[in-house]
């Protein structure tokens, strides 16, 4: 296996790593290839193709940046909202603000975009849209503050209904095509919450961790479905779980692994890691929970989205 990996960073005091890193996975190990510097903060990168897209916040303004993947920059798009989660399809750029909780869909070609502000009877905080993505003909966004999944029908945000679930903080959504699940993780009740791709009903509910100060974070699915993982904040930890047709757990495992980790990723047989405390990405093997290799990095932050 030869490819990049995409991922954003805080950088340091100092500015060292600011921007989007790329890592080259060769040889059974990652090396450091290139740094994209960013002008301001970023928490999202999207790997749309030859093409890669990231929302920048600065001083002054927000806006998207779509860069080449050398790291030259194409376009400039200024923005009203700044973007932590996306997804390219085609022409068309789905985004989540969770520092607005707001849903956009960006039309690239003429820049023309929908807004979705998300509200929920009950509550007056605001909301904080973690997760937007394309499952199959819905478009599934969940907001991590109204505790409420949005499930907007066909391609555009116009029409949408909604799925209310208590005060456990639900995080983010991972899937894969193969199965007919997906699985959403809780930061309050540490919940991985299995729900049919379908029906949106949920089949399982699997606890990851009973320990106090403990939040999850991170959320990754296999391609092919076998294996789904949970960083867990506080605990430095990541739970591994091998996932049965119906739903349920086969076996699930855990491992420690750098402070603080944020951001999970899997590539072939390896789950990369990235912990922010530690200014590393940690990449370790899925079944053994051994390591495989760590690169320096100045406060990781997410991997890039597909």
């Amino acid at each position: 296996m030869n490819q990049s990996v995409f991922l954003t960073s805080y950088g340091n005091e100092s500015g060292k790593d600011r921007g989007i890193i790329e890592l080259k996975f060769s040889g059974g190990s990652f090396v450091r290839k290139s740094l994209f510097p960013l002008n301001g903060k970023s928490n999202m990168v999207i790997n749309a193709g030859h093409r890669l897209i990231t929302s920048v916040q600065d001083t002054i303004e927000n806006y998207l940046i779509i860069m080449d993947e050398k790291g030259n920059e194409v376009r400039r798009i200024t923005t009203e909202y700044f973007y932590s989660y996306g997804q390219a399809l085609g022409h068309d750029l789905l985004l989540a603000s969770f520092e607005s909780g707001v849903d956009t869909l960006i039309d690239l070609r003429d820049g023309r975009c929908e807004n979705v502000q998300h509200t929920r009877p009950g509550y007056t905080c605001a909301g904080r849209s973690h997760y937007i993505h394309k499952i199959r003909n819905d478009i599934i966004s969940v907001d991590n503050a109204l505790q409420r999944i949005y499930i907007y029908s066909g391609n555009n945000l116009k029409e949408y209904r909604t799925l209310d679930f208590k005060d456990e903080n639900i995080r983010l959504i991972s899937t894969s095509p193969e199965q007919d699940y997906i699985y959403l993780n809780t930061e309050i009740s540490n919940e991985l919450i299995v729900l049919n791709s379908a029906s949106y009903s949920v089949v399982n509910r699997i606890k990851l961790t009973d320990r106090s100060g403990v939040f999850s974070g991170g959320n990754a699915c296999s391609s092919d479905g076998k294996y789904v993982c949970v960083s867990l904040r506080g605990e430095d930890s990541i739970c591994v779980m091998k996932m049965n047709a119906s739903g349920g757990v086969k076996e699930q495992t855990k491992f420690l692994c750098g402070k603080m980790p944020r951001d999970l990723m899997i590539l072939g047989h390896a789950l990369l890691v990235s912990c922010t405390e530690s200014d590393c990405v940690q990449a370790f093997d899925l079944d053994s929970g051994e390591m495989i290799t760590q690169v320096g990095v100045c406060r990781p932050i997410t991997f890039a989205l597909n």
